[in-house]
């Protein structure tokens, strides 16, 4: 309990802090329609319908992941029913099978640079024991959804990450993009959920190896060891020696 009061407690207080920024070492990072600051040891990358951001060390690339996705706008992408739909409990599966619902700590409006954005957070809306911060909004003919995701076991270790982030996250139109990674075309999905447990059960498995080349690998070794084992069981029978008459 005191561990999700505390997380509870550093999420609801990041955006109340007025000006306030971290002398991090950080990079900027620019979509084709919204920029921040990341630290210098993650990297950021576009999948098909998303951008995903995380630390690039794959010792804690699973404790914090940013999703970022958008659509262009529609009738019904307008705050108040982004905000009422935020703030409606997720049901997900876990890894069990077993259904399970979010709970919402808190769904509100806030400023950040200028601009209104809807803020919700959940716990297990995303993933079963993480905690995730949304915040979506409408701009230049968008509807953007940005989301980060914390292992609950680790959200203390990333208060001065997301004072970062959300103090340097900023809307920018097309046009403008100048930031260290030009931008991809706009994802048109927000799915977050299955992005989400995509990137979650990525990367590097046994040996710093992806699933999927493991099992190549493991197949590849495992043809040469049945090889092998079939030139071992025919080997040359000896000769027998002719006996002297």
């Amino acid at each position: 309990m005191q561990k999700r009061s505390n997380a509870v407690f550093i999420l609801s207080t990041i955006l109340s802090i007025s000006g306030y920024a971290l002398h991090l070492e950080a990079k900027p990072f620019s979509s084709s329609y919204l920029q921040f600051e990341i630290p210098n040891d993650w990297n950021c990358n576009f999948r098909k319908t998303y951008y995903y951001c995380s630390n690039a060390n794959t010792k804690t690339s699973k404790e914090a992941l940013i999703i970022l996705t958008a659509k262009q706008i529609g009738p019904e992408d307008t705050l108040d029913r982004i905000a009422k739909k935020l703030n409606i409990p997720k049901t997900i599966t876990n890894a069990n099978g077993l259904a399970i619902q979010s709970k919402v700590y808190e769904t509100n409006y806030v400023n950040i640079n200028n601009h209104r954005w809807v803020k919700s957070v959940h716990v297990n809306s995303e993933n079963q024991e993480y905690y995730t911060y949304y915040l979506a909004t409408t701009a230049n003919g968008l509807s953007i959804l940005f989301t980060l995701s914390l292992n609950q076991n680790y959200v203390k270790n990333y208060k001065q990450l997301i004072n970062s982030i959300f103090t340097t996250l900023k809307l920018i139109k097309p046009s403008t993009v100048n930031g260290s990674q030009e931008a991809s075309p706009i994802p048109v999905s927000e799915n977050t959920e299955q992005a989400i447990e995509d990137e979650l059960t990525k990367g590097p498995g046994v040996f710093g190896l992806d699933k999927t080349t493991l099992f190549i690998a493991i197949a590849f070794v495992g043809g040469i060891l049945l090889l092998g084992s079939s030139f071992i069981g025919k080997r040359p029978q000896k000769k027998k020696r002719k006996g002297r008459k």
